[in-house]
């Protein structure tokens, strides 16, 4: 028992290692500041879930974050950086009121709620990577098709 308990805290632990390259490739903030490493990225969170998706980008030789990644997760890290100030600002320095607050809240809580029910999407491989289509192919199926509809009328 001692083994399990021992491997759940380095499978905790793991991506301190990683997570400066994750930032660097994502250019977002995983850990929120005077937040515990540990718990910020405990695996099963939607945090650690970007995480791991990101790193797995950067091991498939990536070069920057794909459409599918920031499509899922920078609107939901954002969203957490931005509402985890006392009082959240724009970049130009307006602050937000009450109202706008609560609507990224709700917002927020819409996307860690679909990350905790959806899985991971894993990104289809670039167009280079697919098998040409075959067009002729096609025209074959549906002249074969006509071709049963002929023999049909004449039945």
């Amino acid at each position: 028992m001692a083994d399990l308990t021992k491997a759940a805290a380095t499978a905790a632990s793991a991506p301190s290692g990683d997570l400066e390259r994750v930032q660097k490739f994502t250019r977002e903030s995983f850990v929120l500041e005077g937040e515990d490493i540990a718990k910020a990225l405990a695996p099963g969170t939607a945090r650690r879930e970007g995480f791991d998706a990101a790193l797995a980008e950067i091991e498939a030789g990536e070069t920057h974050p794909s459409l599918q990644w920031r499509r899922t997760w920078s609107l939901l890290l954002g969203l957490e950086r931005i509402l985890d100030d006392e009082e959240p600002t724009l970049v130009d320095g307006t602050v937000l009121s009450a109202h706008q607050v609560d609507a990224l809240s709700g917002t927020l809580t819409a996307l860690l709620a679909e990350a905790a029910t959806t899985p991971i999407a894993v990104p289809a491989p670039p167009a280079d990577d697919l098998p040409p289509d075959d067009d002729d192919d096609e025209d074959e199926d549906e002249d074969e098709d006509d071709d049963d509809d002929e023999e049909q009328d004449e039945d």
